[in-house]
């Protein structure tokens, strides 16, 4: 009889040991993740906790970045995504994540690739992010394709330049060595969403270089009176000053061309430009150059 008591007690002490854990606590069903949007001013990243459910590591990566392309909850952020960005395909490999986003994501806005690179490389054994566009490598605003990067390559002590801005080259002439050449001259400029960038850049190679050493290219009184670029072709077209005040050598008339069409096919839009002068093609330009077929990028003349 004290035998099976035992026996009796003993089992009760093993079932209570296995199911008294699973009475008093619940297993955690999801992850906090920490996903990255704009400010109001769209000036630096703000974090925000997600609560994102448990999976096997590459669909867990894949519910984070669906959950990034959504809006932030809290009323004083924004989304770094526009509402038509979708995911196309997600893979992992040796600690790389390669990130294929639709048409609809923005290549050039700097602070989404930085919401994309935070988010997701605090994931663990994530060191880099690769970004795609509709299957195609990315590019800068300078036309090099964006490589692999990761949180070090994030200067948080320079934040991302705001989205009503944007880092241009523009190029300017210098005199070396008897011979004109292009000098680049980085320059952020203001820009609006509803005007090409390239109007912008044309602007300002109207006002003329920063640099003491460089000279401005565009003849005195050259106005802009439209840009519009259409399967690659950037058309450019200015005032007649343009042409009647342009009164130097071969050369002088080479840096006027070639530095707008080395400005403007930095961006990743244009391949080449067509210049029009108050609307037409003109055949030469001064007598010297052919100027009614479209310039392509003519880097001979960028002096490093």
């Amino acid at each position: 009889m004290q035998r099976a008591i035992a026996m009796v007690l003993c089992v009760c002490w093993l079932v209570g040991c296995t199911t008294s854990p699973q009475a008093d606590s619940k297993e955690k069903l999801t992850s906090t993740v920490m996903l990255y949007y704009a400010n109001m001013d769209e000036t630096k990243l703000v974090a925000e906790a997600r609560e994102v459910p448990k999976a096997e590591q590459e669909k867990f990566m894949r519910d984070v970045m669906l959950e990034l392309i959504k809006p932030p909850t809290k009323p004083e952020l924004k989304r770094v995504f526009a509402p038509n960005v979708a995911l196309l395909n997600m893979d992992v490999e040796e600690g790389t994540v390669t990130i294929d986003l639709s048409d609809g994501f923005d290549a050039q806005n700097i602070l989404t690739r930085y919401a994309i690179i935070k988010t997701i490389t605090a994931l663990p054994n994530v060191a880099k992010i690769r970004i795609l566009k509709n299957h195609k490598p990315i590019r800068g605003r300078n036309g090099v394709i964006v490589q692999a990067m990761g949180k070090e390559d994030l200067v948080d002590s320079a934040p991302p330049i705001p989205t009503d801005q944007a880092l241009v080259t523009l190029y300017f002439a210098q005199l070396l060595n008897q011979q004109w050449v292009l000098k680049s001259e980085k320059r952020i400029i203001a820009v609006k969403s509803e005007e090409p960038r390239e109007k912008s850049i044309l602007l300002e190679l109207i006002k003329g270089p920063k640099e003491r050493e460089f000279t401005k290219t565009m003849p005195s009184g050259t106005k802009l009176i439209s840009v519009e670029t259409k399967e690659g072709t950037c058309f450019v077209n200015l005032s007649q000053d343009f042409v009647g005040k342009q009164n130097g050598n071969v050369q002088e008339k080479e840096m006027a061309i070639y530095a707008v069409v080395n400005a403007l096919t930095e961006q990743v839009d244009v391949k080449r430009v067509q210049f029009l002068i108050e609307g037409q093609k003109m055949s030469n330009y001064k007598g010297d150059l052919v100027f009614n077929e479209p310039f392509e990028r003519n880097t001979k003349f960028i002096h490093k």
